[in-house]
């Protein structure tokens, strides 16, 4: 396990499996539910990374700085697969199931 943001039961929020993913904050959202991942890609070097939700997710949206231009990402066994070019930041929306 390269990463991972835990929850207060001790629950992984998420688990990256590259070590040159940093988590940088969680935070709630601007409007709606769920919650706001800001990653960077700190090893300077382009990389591929998978995530894996610790919490049901419906819905992971890539965004810009303003949580504005929504792109869907697409969820599969409540993961996501992401290419980080060399030193750059994403912001991810994650909507998380009431289940």
């Amino acid at each position: 396990m390269a990463g991972k943001a835990t929850l207060g039961d001790g629950k992984s929020l998420v688990i990256i499996d590259s070590p040159n993913i940093i988590v940088e904050s969680v935070k709630a959202p601007e409007r709606g539910g769920g919650f706001v991942l800001r990653l960077y890609e700190a090893g300077k070097t382009g990389t591929h990374a998978n995530l894996v939700f610790g919490v049901p997710v419906v819905s992971v949206h890539e965004t810009n700085m303003l949580e504005e231009d929504a792109r869907p990402l697409h969820v599969v066994d409540g993961g996501i697969e992401l290419y980080f070019r060399r030193s750059r930041s994403r912001r991810l929306c994650v909507g998380c199931s009431s289940d």
